[in-house]
């Protein structure tokens, strides 16, 4: 049982602890135990900013320390040379208005990499425009219901409508035509 192998020679000159393993128990630990867990953003979460805080954990079962980067749509944005294993980590990142798929992969010091499971972020920077189209500003009138009419415009979708008259919120959620 020698360290032959640039794994084992990694592990056995960087931890010192693996002496009393076999070489294949060895090698199955360190290939089975990394791992990053993805905290948050939760998956198919909606945002209004550029700025995202992506919060993760390590996981090694032999290495101290792991290198972690961030992924957005499967294209490096930030990185990590030294994370502390089992502890929360984050990348905080500017991404554009849009759906993006992310991921955490991190690298132990054998050498062994691995991804977290992929998660979608939906960043929606636009604010919908409403257009009224009637009554008229400055009608008056003497009928006691009154219908409003009027064009919302939205990229991505509505969530609900709120009729706002004197500043002071009227309907909520009324018919979109």
């Amino acid at each position: 049982r020698d360290c032959k192998t640039k794994i084992c020679k990694s592990i056995c000159s960087n931890n010192k602890i693996m002496n009393d393993l076999p070489f294949l128990e060895l090698a199955q630990a360190v290939i089975a135990m990394r791992n990053a867990n993805l905290i948050s953003p939760a998956d198919g979460i909606w945002v209004n900013t550029s700025n995202v805080v992506f919060n993760y954990v390590t996981y090694d079962g032999i290495s101290p320390i792991l290198s972690c980067s961030l992924f957005v749509d499967n294209i490096e944005v930030a990185s990590n040379p030294i994370v502390t294993n089992g502890t929360s980590s984050s990348f905080t990142s500017t991404i554009s208005e849009g759906t993006h798929a992310w991921k955490v992969g991190c690298a132990d010091i054998a050498g062994n990499s691995a991804n977290s499971s992929s998660r979608t972020i939906n960043v929606d920077l636009t604010r919908p425009t409403v257009s009224l189209v009637s009554p008229l500003d400055g009608s008056i009138t003497i009928n006691t219901t009154l219908q409003f009419n009027y064009i919302p415009q939205e990229n991505i979708g509505f969530s609900s409508c709120t009729l706002y008259v004197d500043s002071l919120a009227g309907m909520n959620n009324l018919t979109l035509v």
